[in-house]
């Protein structure tokens, strides 16, 4: 073989190998952006703009005698995917305890046998977000029926460390944010307590029976806040908004945690972030 086409040759070899490298690596770039687009075996893609939407879908609950009964209705449901599902069925059986109250309700409506409804409305707010690894949902179940003295709003939340795959407690929040429950106490105190008309209204101490007024409220600080500190880690509805941890709670729970004496329920949450 002549060295014109032994070089003819090598070239064309060479040629060939060039271009199946151009293949691998082209397949190689490819396939690693697919990776990062796949949101599970499902080849759900992810919504890179709300990351939390690889997580959560939210569907409008469809209820056919809604009609006539309730002037608002505006439900949805929440479910779950890309997660392991023994950490969201807490989450989804309290979602439906409140799903199943719709029919009750609708029925205890009928059962009044008026011809007049009025205006009734049942309605859900859900937020939901991912922030510093964490999903955080929290969903709003609102109820205002006048025909049966029913104006309340209910909330469930779920806070999940996607990184190690946990539920996040208040308490474990807290401890990741380095935030101290009793500086919340603190100010649930001063705006749900130190302000309550003590002239017209008869607050008694519920452990010890002694009258509380504007004149020893403040001896009372410390055994108060350490009790509302605990209520919030335990009964708190903890989430996340806006990269902002919040606690909501009914001022109401609060009082009668505290106070011997009839307190009215209130309709909708306080919110206090968490600084």
């Amino acid at each position: 073989m002549d060295k014109d086409k032994r070089q003819t040759i090598i070239a064309v070899i060479l040629l060939v190998i060039l271009i199946g490298a151009v293949i691998v690596i082209t397949y190689i770039v490819k396939f690693s952006g697919l990776a990062n687009e796949v949101g599970n075996d499902n080849n759900e893609v992810i919504n890179n703009s709300n990351p939390a939407d690889q997580y959560v879908t939210v569907t409008p609950y469809q209820y056919t005698d809604a009609e006539g009964v309730f002037t608002t209705f505006n439900v949805s449901t929440i479910s779950f995917k890309n997660l392991d599902e023994s950490l969201t069925s807490e989450f989804l059986q309290k979602q439906q305890e409140f799903i199943d109250r719709v029919d009750i309700l609708h029925q205890q409506v009928l059962d009044l046998g008026v011809t007049d409804y009025g205006t009734n409305s049942i309605m859900s707010v859900i937020n939901y977000t991912v922030s510093d690894s964490i999903l955080s949902v929290v969903y709003q179940f609102k109820v205002n029926i006048p025909l049966l003295s029913i104006n309340t709003t209910e909330a469930i939340s779920l806070n999940i460390d996607l990184a190690n795959q946990r539920i996040m407690t208040n308490d474990l929040m807290l401890s990741y944010l380095e935030k101290d429950i009793n500086n919340v106490a603190n100010r649930v105190f001063e705006e749900t307590i130190m302000t309550l008309n003590f002239e017209d209204n008869n607050y008694v101490d519920i452990d010890t029976e002694t009258k509380v007024d504007a004149t020893n409220v403040e001896s009372f600080r410390e055994v108060y806040v350490t009790k509302i500190a605990d209520y919030l880690q335990n009964n708190g509805i903890g989430y996340i908004v806006n990269d902002q941890y919040n606690i909501m709670y009914h001022n109401s729970d609060i009082l009668a945690l505290l106070f011997n004496v009839d307190i009215v329920a209130d309709a909708e949450y306080t919110i206090q972030s968490v600084q």
